[in-house]
């Protein structure tokens, strides 16, 4: 019998899961287990009788031992996979189920191993997004003949929004603070053409992005220093703090911008052989904003009070805000996803961009895609497609699995109403 374990099966990604999973004629039994039992029953009578709803707390290895005991395949869309996803999947192996979550988090090695040797298959990051990003990636790589190197481009204001539309919740971030219902106006009060600064500085507060970006940009060792770039018929070297790079718009153009980067082997990267994974992030803010939280990440390296840092940087955006915005065309030209690729096709050297539709990140759309390829992905380890043992990103998934990658690929670029995701356009610079 294939019984599926939806932990968190009565929340958003969850529910829409386990309903995709249910009407699957070779799934027999869908568990929604979660913290309260009556949101998990309740949310089993909307499935049918396959569905039963169960109480667990995943922190309590023995109630989440006895949650996964009789599972097929183990589905997990729970935050905090940091504290959870080691704990989760071991368990899984411990039942010689498969597992499946959202997050782009590599788990230890010793849970690797433990995955290995239970004979289950581990896949992380099965989602729209990283997996419907990572695709765009491989998308960009796959136009060119030789890649020299590849961009991943996130702007976080479009970003959150979404992210937060999908919870009910306040959503939890780095140092304790938390993203509330006002900061889902993000992005309409940064492309707004007379923004309102003191609304628009309401919303920055209640998003707490400061901190968000700070903490990210904590540890700047690992920044790449050089990256390559098409132009005037060759391939170039450049640091993109001081000189900038194009990156693709959503009108098809191109705009310079000096991108924050975060650590080498950004989550949201695919792994192309013999080029380091980066991931960049246009913050929606100007260079101002750059500079202060760049000298702010400084600061932190050198042993400064990340704490008080957060406190002078906010001062510093509620005195002067306007001077840390950009203009909100530029904004609104910035796509929420975009890859580039370097590299030559053809004999000459070529730049593949691929950019995102903003419908994506339309919380209905992330959503369905999003329990869509986790609902994929349980069929193909049902049906036996994914051999692979241990734990792997999806996108290495598709690689060892040709034909769970053709099905993934077909799934992804458009949307039920006919919308094509992605954008792709070589030129020769």
């Amino acid at each position: 019998m294939s019984t599926i374990v939806c932990l968190g099966g009565y929340g958003q990604f969850g529910l829409t899961t386990a309903r995709l999973l249910a009407e699957r004629p070779e799934v027999e039994r869908v568990v929604v287990a979660g913290r309260s039992l009556a949101k998990a029953q309740a949310a089993a009578e909307r499935l049918g009788p396959k569905a039963r709803g169960e109480h667990v707390d995943v922190d309590d290895p023995t109630s989440l031992a006895d949650a996964v005991r009789d599972a097929t395949v183990v589905v997990s869309t729970l935050w905090e996979p940091a504290k959870r996803q080691d704990p989760i999947i071991r368990a899984a192996a411990a039942a010689g189920a498969h597992y499946i979550d959202l997050s782009g988090r590599a788990p230890s090695e010793e849970t690797d191993r433990a995955a290995r040797q239970a004979g289950i298959t581990a896949v992380t990051g099965a989602g729209a997004a990283p997996g419907l990003t990572n695709l765009m990636g491989t998308s960009a790589a796959d136009a060119l003949d030789e890649v020299e190197g590849l961009l991943s481009v996130f702007t976080w204001p479009q970003a959150l929004d979404a992210w937060s539309d999908l919870f009910e919740a306040y959503i939890p971030l780095p140092g304790g603070s938390q993203r509330g219902p006002e900061g889902r106006r993000l992005y309409p009060a940064l492309t707004a053409r007379t923004p309102d600064l003191a609304d628009t500085w309401t919303v920055v507060r209640d998003a707490r992005v400061v901190p968000f970006w700070l903490t990210m940009l904590g540890d700047p060792s690992g920044w790449v220093e050089s990256v390559p770039v098409a132009e005037a018929g060759r391939i170039v070297h450049v640091h993109p703090r001081q000189d900038g790079i194009e990156l693709p718009r959503t009108d098809g153009g191109t705009a310079r911008a000096r991108p924050l980067l975060t650590e080498a082997g950004g989550n949201d990267m695919p792994r192309l052989e013999g080029i380091p994974a980066q991931a960049a992030n246009v913050s929606g803010f100007s260079e101002a904003f750059d500079a202060l939280l760049l000298d702010a990440a400084r600061q932190v390296r050198e042993g400064a009070d990340p704490v008080a840092l957060v406190d002078t940087v906010q001062a510093a955006l509620e005195q002067d805000l306007e001077r840390y915005l950009l203009p909100p065309d530029r904004v609104a030209t910035l796509p929420p996803f975009a890859a580039m690729a370097i590299g030559r096709r053809g004999g000459g050297v070529a730049r593949s961009m691929v950019t995102l539709d903003p419908a994506a990140f339309d919380p209905a759309n992330f959503l369905e895609l999003t329990s869509a390829v986790q609902a994929l992905t349980v069929r193909h380890l049902l049906d036996g497609t994914i051999t692979e043992r241990g734990v792997h990103r999806v996108e290495e998934v598709m690689e060892l699995s040709p034909a769970f990658e053709r099905e993934y690929r077909k799934l992804l670029p458009v949307l039920p109403d006919g919308t094509e995701l992605f954008r792709r356009v070589v030129d020769e610079p």
